[in-house]
């Protein structure tokens, strides 16, 4: 099977799910046919060894190739209800007004730590979309490219190493009164999928610099919308414009 589901956290009737059947699919920068082969273009056919396996005609055109799949957090409520997780940035919100809320710089220091850890983890990290999707597949089985499932247990394990349950049980963020962490889990799903759906960082980190260097944001963009909220005046409204510019 090629869908993806799974539990990355429950707790409360909330339950953070990672999945790879979203429906807005992002490009793929990536070159898929590193080893420069003899390939068929992946528009017109016409035989190339262009690394992006599209050739030179295509390129021109600006011929854009698509991920396999859109991964994505889902969020289940109590009541039974089953979204796509909010963006990154609300939920940066519900975290960036926990910290503040109580006038304790502990909150705020809890929450840098995280959010430094989770760059940590996420930024070069994470596999591409398709490399993902193919790992689901079993068509790659090299064991130095992770499993989504590896990446959810990572995401447990982090969760729990700074938001530890015995600590933090009862602990609601945000209007809908969500526990710290879920939105933990929540967030650090948000930048797993930005890094894969959007990302190059870790393809070249895999494969080599003889291919060149990456060039996407990726999870550092989110991030900088947190640096913003936590260490700054910017509204939530200028801080997002930041993300746009």
């Amino acid at each position: 099977m090629e869908d993806y589901e799974k539990e990355v956290i429950s707790e409360d009737g909330f339950v953070v799910v990672l999945s790879n059947k979203g429906d807005k699919i992002k490009e793929n920068p990536n070159p898929l046919n590193y080893e420069g082969k003899e390939v068929e273009c992946l528009f017109c056919r016409k035989v190339t060894k262009s690394i992006y396996a599209v050739c030179g005609s295509c390129r021109k055109k600006k011929m854009k190739i698509l991920h396999e799949r859109d991964w994505l957090g889902m969020l289940v409520y109590p009541d039974g209800r089953v979204e796509r997780a909010p963006p990154h940035y609300k939920i940066t919100e519900w975290l960036v007004d926990w910290g503040k809320s109580a006038k304790d710089e502990n909150r705020l220091i809890k929450l840098d730590e995280f959010f430094l850890d989770l760059l940590k983890k996420v930024v070069g990290k994470i596999p591409d979309a398709t490399t993902l999707q193919k790992r689901v597949r079993g068509e790659i089985k090299d064991s130095r490219i992770p499993h989504p499932d590896q990446i959810v247990e990572m995401t447990k394990s982090m969760v729990d190493e700074h938001f530890p349950l015995r600590e933090f049980a009862g602990v609601l963020v945000g209007k809908e009164k969500v526990p710290i962490r879920v939105a933990a889990a929540l967030v650090a799903i948000a930048y797993i999928c930005e890094e894969s759906n959007r990302g190059d960082f870790w393809w070249f980190n895999f494969y080599g610099p003889k291919y060149g260097k990456p060039k996407r944001g990726s999870a550092y963009m989110p991030f900088v919308y947190y640096l913003l909220r936590r260490w700054t005046e910017a509204t939530p409204e200028q801080a997002r414009m930041c993300l746009k510019g």
